[in-house]
């Protein structure tokens, strides 16, 4: 009888510590592995980049830079005077080293997303994506003379070594709150509805800009009104 309620104790503690492990490494603003930001603090001073004070939420675009999509993007945010964050994949900042010029040159600023956004590089350990990263940084570096000290993982999965990762090349990982699924097939309303409903003062959006119509819905995200 008591070997039996061990069992039962040992297994379910087993499936509790799986089931946090999960979450952590699925989850980024869980902050389990490693904190990220997620949302802009009340206080400016406290964020590893600066916005405009006037600025309320963040834009941020993951595995560009697109020919196509990504000028039409920048000219959105300059037409609103938002700065943005741009993750950029690191064999194509070295396929369009113009675009990631551009990017800082219109006042925006470049993150680290991985070499070539394999969902394997936060699966196969700590030496391999710091590997990575530096790889990435070196491509983005060359091409507009401005390092990353900011890194957000593909598929925003944190891995439980992520934060000695982070330590050791010196990154702020930064994630999200407001998660656009812009990636599904779905209509566009259907994506806006998703975006307005998270939306607040300080949030952070994560959009990508190697998505046709992604100019439109910065436009149309810009262009929400803010309850707070």
């Amino acid at each position: 009888m008591h070997s039996a309620l061990l069992v039962v104790l040992v297994s379910a503690a087993v499936a509790g510590g799986v089931g946090v492990f999960a979450y952590g490494a699925a989850c980024i603003r869980s902050g389990i592995f490693v904190r990220a930001v997620c949302r802009l603090p009340q206080d400016r001073s406290l964020l590893p980049f600066r916005l405009p004070d006037e600025q309320r939420i963040l834009l941020t675009f993951d595995d560009g830079p697109d020919p196509d999509v990504t000028p039409r993007v920048l000219d959105v945010l300059e037409r609103h005077g938002h700065r943005a964050i741009f993750f950029i994949i690191g064999s194509k900042a070295e396929a369009h080293p113009d675009l990631v010029r551009e990017i800082v040159r219109r006042g925006h600023i470049v993150g680290n997303h991985t070499y070539a956004h394999s969902p394997w590089a936060n699966f196969l350990g700590s030496r391999h994506l710091i590997r990575d990263i530096e790889r990435t940084d070196d491509a983005i570096e060359k091409a507009c003379g401005v390092r990353p000290k900011l890194f957000r993982p593909p598929l925003g999965v944190s891995p439980h070594f992520l934060r000695k990762v982070v330590r050791q090349t010196g990154h702020v990982v930064v994630g999200w709150d407001v998660r656009s699924l812009d990636t599904r097939l779905e209509p566009r309303d259907v994506i806006m509805s998703r975006i307005a409903k998270g939306l607040h003062s300080g949030s952070i959006v994560l959009l990508h800009d190697r998505l046709p119509g992604a100019d439109s819905l910065a436009e149309a995200t810009l262009s929400l009104p803010l309850a707070d």
